[in-house]
């Protein structure tokens, strides 16, 4: 069984190209669940088996992992162990193959309006100390205008930005690198970051350690701005700042696969939860006939 979950994970690693983080992720998950049906030889494990166990994840445990979406999740990595087992000849079948994963209830993105984005940009600009007030300037600039994960901003370092082109070379899920516009206000204000910063080191943002800063103090600044910009009824996390960016776009009428390239999205379903419908919108809508 380890022999088994080892070569799979090396498969996603070799041939998928997954991040370690996604590698971690599947491994969690079909350990978990080859835990759960333990007794059971991976080639006897049937339909009811994986049932039993999504089941189970409903019925107990953190509230977390019994919701629909980690259970969708679940149902999908072990789809994807046991289609690599029956492709290389471990197994005859599939067992997970047509199991209907949980619905999932398509919940709109939380995101700021036009005019919250710019009170959390003032909010940078008057409540920042002294210190890293370029820095985080810089750091919001790039969740509003060029989207990114959060993951993907605080791996930048200071070679991944070209001043001449206005680029900035981001690693997309999977270890894929992708080469994407700068907006000019979000270029100067990463310049004048670096033109005042006294840390050598090849990371683009640093910590008061002079250390590459990590995920959870950028979290928390971005979080301490919108409490600051008086933004209370908005999810207060850099994601909801990657959302800002893609349905800033949309309204401004981009096109939809334009932003799915922008935002690095596999699916243009994915971009379609920036659509946000208000009753003005349907009034114009009708208005034009």
């Amino acid at each position: 069984m380890e022999k088994l979950l080892s070569d799979y994970l090396k498969h996603l690693t070799i041939e998928k190209g997954y991040s370690s983080k996604t590698i971690d992720a599947y491994a969690y998950s079909v350990t978990k669940f080859l835990l759960f049906a333990r007794g059971i030889s991976v080639p006897k494990i049937n339909k009811n088996d994986i049932i039993k166990y999504l089941t189970f994840l409903a019925e107990h445990g953190h509230r977390k992992k019994n919701a629909k979406v980690t259970r969708a999740r679940s149902l999908s990595i072990i789809n994807s162990f046991f289609r690599y087992l029956l492709k290389n000849g471990y197994i005859t079948g599939n067992p997970a193959e047509n199991i209907e994963a949980p619905k999932i209830d398509n919940k709109e993105a939380s995101f700021l309006t036009e005019d919250e984005c710019n009170a959390l940009l003032r909010a940078v600009e008057v409540t920042a100390s002294k210190y890293y007030r370029l820095r985080d300037i810089a750091i919001i600039k790039l969740f509003l205008t060029a989207g990114l994960r959060l993951s993907e901003l605080v791996s930048l370092n200071i070679a991944d930005v070209n001043f001449d082109q206005n680029t900035v070379k981001v690693v997309r899920k999977g270890g894929k690198e992708q080469i994407l516009p700068l907006n000019h206000k979000t270029a100067d204000a990463i310049k004048a970051y670096l033109e005042n910063r006294d840390t050598a080191n090849d990371a683009l943002f640093t910590s008061r350690l002079r250390n590459r800063i990590n995920i959870g103090s950028i979290a928390y600044l971005v979080k301490k701005y919108m409490q600051n910009a008086g933004i209370r009824e908005k999810k207060l996390s850099p994601h909801t700042l990657r959302h800002s960016f893609c349905t800033t776009l949309l309204n401004k009428g981009v096109n939809i696969a334009i932003i799915q390239q922008l935002a690095g999205h596999k699916s243009l379903d994915t971009v379609r939860r920036y659509i946000h419908l208000t009753d003005d919108n349907l009034k114009d809508a009708i208005n034009v006939l």
